[in-house]
């Protein structure tokens, strides 16, 4: 009775499992089809490398990311400043200084 308990849990997990992963490739192939469409108007290059992120312009609408990606990496860069230093200070507090208990 106890084995047959298990494999039906095995079997519910597995199947559970197959189910996340077939949502999340529809989820990713619709993002694709759907994403890939939006490049038939805007050339790719443009896309990365332009600085102006205006949809709504007046006649020829700009869509560039790369002032995002940079602001992205600064912020990142800023927060890894303050992170990085205090996450070394503490462990080394915890493995030299601190009490054992």
């Amino acid at each position: 009775m106890k084995k047959i308990k298990e494999k039906a849990i095995y079997i519910f997990f597995f199947l559970t499992g197959i189910l996340a992963v077939i949502i999340l490739l529809g989820i990713f192939l619709m993002l694709l089809i759907n994403g890939l469409q939006a490049f038939k108007d805007v050339k790719l290059l443009d896309f990365f490398f332009g600085t102006v992120w205006n949809p709504s312009a007046y006649g020829e609408s700009s869509y560039g990311i790369l002032s995002m990606v940079v602001s992205t990496f600064m912020v990142t860069l800023g927060a890894m400043m303050i992170a990085v230093p205090l996450g070394i200070g503490t462990a080394a507090y915890i493995a030299e200084i601190a009490n054992r208990r």
